[in-house]
């Protein structure tokens, strides 16, 4: 599902406002003038199918905190601050909170509407004659998101229950969960959110179990220098390695160890690590070398802080994407250095294949395009 939306300005809302921003995937906002806003049709169908809720939705006062978020790759919205949905890829956010369900499920529940992206995800894993029940978290943003996306193709649905959190007493255990909703739960939906978190951290608890069961499956490789509390909790295997530098040659002398290739990035000794392993194909993501979107890192991250300012010398490096990319010395050091690394014998042979359009175009590495 190519996620595509008619979203009206925050500036501008009003729920009788002719303006719309029309965001598309790639493209600058554009407005149009019209007086049909998609919650006209929308409210209809809630009107005629459960005409209860409509009757509260018309008392709730408009969401007035939802301001266009436009700081990553999607346009998406943010309410109180809080995104909506992702900014870099809505497809495979959804695609991710949805992974834990069967192909087909008698009964789902959805926890939030967010964006609308999932009800007509969760609609195709549904089972003929299937239910999905959907529970407003917050009525007075739904109501205002109305007017904001199309969404009556979800709410006409025939496998659809539109439902208050007020009226949920219990946590269905076939769920997905728009997670920014329990941030934003209203006051009438405190005690579901609350429960809600709690089956998430059951749900993480579960999945800490088996991750670690699978962590203990896992060989951790390290260098020297590295804390050796640290290394005394790793619960399997553990491989010491060294580098070049001068600074392990007394330790080489002692101790025979393997020498990883490093040159100031991680990404160096991990690529010589699996070309020694013996892996023929490498996939690289995240390779920038730089700061795209003139951010140090991706902008759900929390590390995520204003790129420096550009240096004089005016450095740059290009991503497949064709952009100029601001950079600076090291990170071009880093970047020509794995280049002269892909280049020697000991990687004749791999493929070597970048994922992301904004990774920097190196030598000796191909671009895949995501179908």
């Amino acid at each position: 599902m190519n996620q595509s939306w008619p979203v009206t300005s925050s500036l501008q809302y009003q729920a009788s406002s002719p303006v719309r921003i029309v965001l598309r995937h790639g493209m600058t906002p554009t407005t149009q003038c019209d007086t049909a806003l998609p919650g006209d049709t929308a409210r209809s169908i809630i009107a005629e199918r459960w005409p209860a809720l409509a009757r509260h939705l018309a008392t709730v006062q408009p969401f007035t905190a939802l301001e266009l978020d436009a700081c990553g790759l999607v346009q998406t919205l943010a309410a109180n601050g809080i995104r909506l949905a992702s900014a870099w890829d809505p497809d495979a956010e959804s695609s991710l909170q949805i992974a834990h369900l069967p192909d087909s499920n008698d009964a789902i529940t959805l926890y939030g509407v967010g964006m609308g992206g999932l009800p007509e995800l969760l609609l195709q894993r549904l089972s003929p004659g299937g239910t999905l029940t959907v529970v407003l978290m917050n009525a007075s943003l739904f109501n205002t998101m109305l007017d904001v996306i199309e969404q009556s193709d979800w709410l006409q649905h025939s496998a659809i229950r539109l439902v208050l959190a007020s009226e949920q007493t219990g946590v269905a255990p076939c769920r997905a969960i728009t997670t920014p909703l329990l941030m934003l739960a209203e006051a009438s939906a405190e005690r579901l959110r609350d429960h809600l978190h709690q089956a998430l951290a059951d749900d993480l608890c579960r999945q800490h179990i088996a991750g670690r069961e699978a962590l203990e499956q896992t060989s951790l490789v390290y260098f020297p220098d590295v804390d050796p509390a640290v290394v005394r909790r790793w619960p399997h295997a553990r491989y010491a390695a060294y580098t070049t530098h001068q600074r392990y040659k007394a330790l080489r002398e002692r101790v025979a160890h393997t020498s990883l290739f490093t040159s100031g990035s991680v990404i160096h000794p991990a690529t010589d690590l699996a070309v020694r392993m013996g892996a023929t194909t490498l996939y690289l993501a995240g390779a920038d070398f730089g700061y795209p979107f003139d951010a140090t890192h991706a902008g759900s991250s929390a590390f995520c802080e204003p790129a420096p300012a550009t240096n004089a010398s005016g450095l740059t490096i290009t991503n497949y994407a064709g952009h100029t990319v601001p950079t600076q010395m090291n990170f071009l050091s880093y970047y020509r250095d794995l280049e002269a690394f892909i280049g020697t014998e000991i990687c004749r042979g791999c493929e070597f294949i970048s994922l992301g359009q904004f990774s920097a175009r190196i030598a000796g590495v191909s671009h895949e395009v995501a179908a």
